[in-house]
């Protein structure tokens, strides 16, 4: 997936993502790659810079070279007010680093698929629930499970499925998201399947999901699943 990402950017001028999700730093965190500087900062300094934002080289500056490279903060940005949002997203890469965002991601993706594995065919949750976005992730031996972490799913249309969920229709869909968050156990969010009809999703991104609790994190999410199947709320 890396290997891709930088392959991506190597096609094109920009790039933008966010550091809310995996990066686990505040919603507002946006970032973005452009490949030629002086665009950047003349698309984002607008058709006039206010006098007082005019930069101005002191005699410090001008005798050290070196800080003559460092570009203007000013307008590399979207907005001149913009908050400190790169501070907690800074410490959060110092923190964390290579290692420890490689374990978030991976635990990630392990706890989608463990749960992915609950709603196949022969397993309890197999009985309430279909797996919407399952994928080939292994050529060689053909395992099918979703391909990063992303859950995406809808109750069966079976004996022991309440009547209001069978429908594919996004009002049944819908009617599962509100009895599952009712519980406030997990959170889930409204989705739609490639067919037009309503899903209901789980993303898995938070830092602490699955962190040494020995199973308890996805045990809590199959109860809250199985809950709501078992005793309508």
């Amino acid at each position: 997936m890396v290997r891709t990402f930088v392959s991506f950017l190597r096609l094109t001028n920009s790039q933008t993502t966010l550091g809310h999700k995996w990066f686990n730093v505040p919603y507002a965190c946006g970032v973005f790659f452009c490949r030629d500087l002086k665009l950047q900062t003349s698309i984002l300094a607008g058709p006039s810079t206010p006098a007082y934002l005019t930069s101005t080289e002191t005699s410090l500056i001008s005798q050290t070279e070196w800080i003559n490279d460092i570009p203007s903060p000013l307008h590399t940005n979207l907005e001149n007010s913009r908050r400190f949002i790169a501070l907690p997203l800074y410490c959060a890469l110092l923190n964390q680093g290579k290692e420890g965002y490689t374990k978030i991601v991976k635990r990630n993706v392990q706890f989608a698929r463990d749960l992915a594995a609950w709603m196949g065919d022969g397993e309890e949750g197999g009985k309430w629930y279909e797996c919407l976005n399952l994928r080939k992730v292994d050529n060689e031996t053909g395992v099918t499970s979703v391909p990063l972490n992303i859950v995406l799913f809808r109750a069966r249309d079976v004996e022991g499925v309440p009547e209001r969920y069978k429908s594919r229709s996004s009002s049944a869909s819908r009617s599962l998201i509100t009895d599952i968050n009712a519980l406030k156990e997990i959170y889930v969010s409204p989705g739609v399947y490639m067919d037009g009809g309503g899903a209901v999703r789980i993303a898995v991104s938070n830092w602490m999901t699955g962190y040494d609790d020995h199973g308890e994190d996805l045990e809590r999410t199959k109860g809250a699943l199985r809950r709501v199947m078992i005793s309508e709320p």
